[in-house]
């Protein structure tokens, strides 16, 4: 797990104050625009130095009422319908950001300059790729691994060049192939990073190319020495980095985000606000490095898709009816972060892809409610043939409030799914998610 000291904290902290002075003295007064000119910090961040600006610099309060007043002027979150989205909607429990179409483009222009004759791609967590290299005529071979099930079924039928796996780059055997090209999008935290280092390094045939999206300057405390850090772990895996090209890979801003920034008040932004670095990497040689040590997995959640909605349910052992309830944990009940350290995750129970989030003491009986709903079935049947007995009236009206609690769960998010362009509907209704 990544750690920071008070003194990283204090200094990202300054420097994050210098860098909006900066833009203010620049002349920025739109928050859309000082978020793009800083190197991608979160923009929740952004707006609570903001409001510290304002109480103690009152030279700065015109411009910062400026901003405010622009940022209103804007239209409120889910009102612009992006291109067609055929992918499930991201899941936060998966750390799942898709690159934007301008970072497809530039990593598939990068890829195809080195790719050889008939050459092999391996696609490492970046399942927004596949289709696009799919669609090309050229005599290139795609794999695709990635632990995010929902995601790499949907893929699995885009030709025999096309090879998708459902695959946990952290602890599950590499399968026997090798690559001319790896493009790597790690979730940004340093076991990741490592691991996803360590999975390419032993794919990629010598002489060939790594293409990795990494965090850059202004994603946390301490990035400057875990980049160090990274750096020296590539050396060791025979990677030798010859270029870094900072926030040049735009991310498409998912769903689940766009709440976030609802529910904080956070004015609207860029779709591609997030950024991280290009580093790219020739394999020089061989070498026997052990492949990193990483936490171990706590038992895996199982992920039902009512609507095209995907709704995670942490592990469970039903052996009597219990309340299926839907427990708010917070107000909303959209946690209001998306960063693994925030200390609501432990609570939940029930993690939508729209990040909202509860808790359930008959998370049992809550599963067999989805199913019936994606099945088009009565839940009492599925229930009472699980329990092998009757419900009595008590857990029958539990039963259906929860139905109802779920139906207006499901819509809520299909609206907004659809209003970001996602508008898949799963074949796949229910799977393991491991988190």
């Amino acid at each position: 797990m990544m750690l920071t000291n008070d003194a990283q904290d204090n200094l990202f902290d300054q420097s994050v104050k210098t860098w909006i002075l900066e833009a203010l003295d620049k002349g920025i007064n739109c928050f859309d625009d000082l978020v793009l000119t800083l190197p991608s910090i979160d923009p929740t961040y952004v707006f609570r130095v903001l409001n510290q600006i304002h109480q103690s610099l009152p030279g700065y309060r015109h411009l910062l009422k400026q901003i405010m007043v622009n940022a209103k002027a804007q239209n409120p979150p889910f009102s612009r319908v992006p291109v067609k989205n055929l992918l499930p909607p991201p899941h936060p429990l998966d750390y799942d950001w898709r690159f934007s179409p301008e970072a497809v483009e530039k990593l598939l222009h990068h890829c195809i300059r080195v790719l050889p004759f008939n050459g092999t791609i391996a696609l490492l967590g970046t399942p927004s790729l596949v289709q696009p290299l799919a669609s090309f005529s050229c005599p290139y071979h795609t794999v695709l691994l990635d632990s995010n099930h929902a995601a790499s079924s949907h893929l699995k039928d885009l030709g025999a060049r096309v090879q998708t796996l459902t695959h946990n780059l952290l602890e599950d055997p590499l399968p026997n192939f090798s690559a001319n090209v790896v493009v790597l999008d790690p979730p940004w935290y340093p076991e990741y990073i490592h691991s996803f280092l360590w999975s390419a390094s032993q794919l990629c045939t010598i002489n060939g190319y790594v293409f990795a999206s990494l965090p850059p300057i202004g994603t946390r405390p301490g990035i400057q020495d875990e980049w160090n850090k990274t750096l020296a772990s590539a050396s060791l895996l025979g990677l030798r980095l010859l270029d870094l090209q900072e926030l040049s890979l735009s991310y498409t801003t998912p769903p689940f985000e766009k709440n976030v920034f609802r529910f904080e008040g956070i004015p609207v932004i860029s779709s591609n606000w997030r950024r991280g670095n290009l580093a790219i990497f020739v394999k020089e040689k061989r070498t026997l490095a052990p492949r990193p040590s990483v936490p171990s997995y706590e038992k895996p959640w199982i992920e039902t898709q009512p609507f095209g909605v995907r709704i995670r349910i942490r592990h469970w052992e039903m052996s009597h009816f219990e309340d299926p309830s839907l427990v708010s944990i917070i107000p909303n009940d959209v946690l209001t972060s998306v960063s693994r350290r925030d200390p609501h995750r432990k609570l939940v129970d029930i993690w939508t892809s729209g990040n909202r989030i509860f808790k359930c003491k008959g998370r049992g009986v809550l599963f067999q409610i989805l199913k019936s709903i994606t099945g088009g079935h009565n839940p009492l049947t599925f229930i009472e043939e699980s329990l092998n007995r009757p419900l009595d009236n008590k857990e029958a009206q539990l039963v259906f409030r929860t139905r109802e609690q779920v139906l207006t769960l499901a819509r809520t998010e299909q609206k907004e799914n659809l209003l970001c362009g996602y508008y898949w509907r799963s074949d796949t209704r229910i799977s393991l998610a491991v988190s």
